[in-house]
């Protein structure tokens, strides 16, 4: 049985459990549901205007027994109808998706404050994980790749800067991860990202939660949290702090000694189940990271995450690498009064903390900016495929 992905409520679906609707059929007025979608009213099959129905009451009714048919209408027989998730989103060709046998797949997902950079994060990573070095692909599912190469063209091409997300944009995206040298896997983890303004996860509280942000949060599998570098920076000791020119191409950020990065953690750890939690994994992402290169000297700022390949003859020495990097980075989010991050990490089933940088370099008025939005060169990332690689490989893939 075929089954499709909601990008707006974030449900797994299976076709039988689809409604229906034949496309030359007149369209009724349609309700509008609490999340603003359309959601058009469901009527019974003896009804004349149009059949809206599940499709596996459809075909129990007509005695249709091919699966692989949505000619489910008797009026039109030859037509092929339109699914629609119970949210009231319509599901094309491009929502449908190979599951487990449990009806479900993984998630990796997506959180951070706002203006922590996680959409240009996002770009410069899917960009990335897409080229030659990795083994992994980005399949775009529903509207995804049609929205989302917007905003890759403004920030890769044009080499503008995004504006921050509104706290009402709600922008969602999803891309099945597949290899390139296969088709799509249902062990591979769904992408998933509802970008929403930060300050809605601040605001996340147990039992006041849209249906929609509850699938989101809580779908099995791991969490990447975004942490604003620019901010950290700004939240070391004075002694620590970069004596040089800044970056003038970022949006002044006044430190909160990681008050609204505990906040939003804390409240997301609230909300996930602990059976749920230990068998998650959490990459923390330090974003913006060359607002740090000049602590290189004691911290592994933009050392990227050694990756071992199997049969590595250098596995024990990278391990170990990795280790103290980890509790050298561990030291530094304490220091910015983000120590508290590391102990949530702890509640997971393993956590990891990379430095990242979408840019490459921290663009200063007179070298690297045109206008107040837009660069004269194009970013250059550094370590930005690293934390996705990390929970891909850490889970059995072969990245060699």
């Amino acid at each position: 049985m075929r089954h499709y992905f909601c990008t707006n409520c974030w449900r797994f679906i299976e076709e039988d459990m689809a409604f229906y609707t034949c496309p030359k059929c007149a369209n009724p007025k349609s309700t509008k549901s609490r999340n603003g979608w359309s959601t058009p009213p469901i009527l019974q099959p003896n009804q004349k205007t149009i059949q809206q129905q599940r499709v596996k009451k459809l075909r129990t009714w007509w005695r249709m027994l091919d699966e692989n048919s949505l000619k489910l209408c008797k009026k039109h027989p030859d037509e092929e109808g339109t699914l629609f998730c119970e949210c009231g989103m319509r599901l094309s060709e491009n929502n449908a998706v190979q599951v487990r046998e449990n009806g479900e797949r993984n998630a990796i997902r997506i959180v951070g404050s706002r203006g922590s950079g996680k959409t240009v994060w996002l770009t410069t990573m899917c960009r990335s994980l897409r080229s030659e070095d990795t083994p992994f692909d980005l399949l775009g599912i529903g509207d995804t790749e049609m929205n989302f190469s917007i905003i890759e063209t403004a920030f890769l091409k044009n080499k503008t800067r995004p504006p921050a997300t509104k706290p009402n944009a709600n922008l969602r995206f999803a891309w099945c991860i597949k290899d390139k040298n296969g088709l799509d896997n249902a062990e591979y983890p769904v992408l998933m990202v509802h970008d929403i303004a930060g300050e809605v996860w601040s605001n996340l509280r147990h039992g006041r939660v849209p249906e929609d942000l509850d699938h989101y949060v809580t779908s099995p599998g791991d969490l990447i949290f975004i942490i604003d570098g620019a901010r950290l920076a700004t939240d070391l000791p004075e002694k620590l702090q970069d004596k040089t020119p800044k970056d003038d191409w970022e949006t002044t950020r006044t430190g909160d000694d990681g008050a609204e990065d505990r906040i939003i953690l804390s409240n997301i750890l609230n909300y996930i189940p602990q059976s749920k939690r230990k068998n998650m994994r959490l990459a923390l992402v330090i974003t913006k990271s060359d607002r740090l290169t000049h602590l290189k000297d004691e911290y592994p700022i933009l050392d990227c995450y050694k990756r071992i390949e199997p049969k590595d003859p250098k596995k024990s020495e990278k391990e170990k690498q990795n280790s103290e990097n980890q509790e050298k980075l561990a030291k530094l989010l304490g220091i910015a009064q983000r120590g508290a991050l590391v102990g949530f990490g702890k509640d997971f089933q393993d956590f990891k903390i990379f430095t990242t940088s979408s840019l490459g370099f921290s663009p200063l008025k007179d070298k690297h900016i045109v206008d107040e939005k837009t660069l004269n060169r194009a970013p250059k990332p550094e370590c930005v495929a690293d934390p996705i690689l990390w929970l891909l490989t850490s889970n059995g893939f072969a990245y060699a």
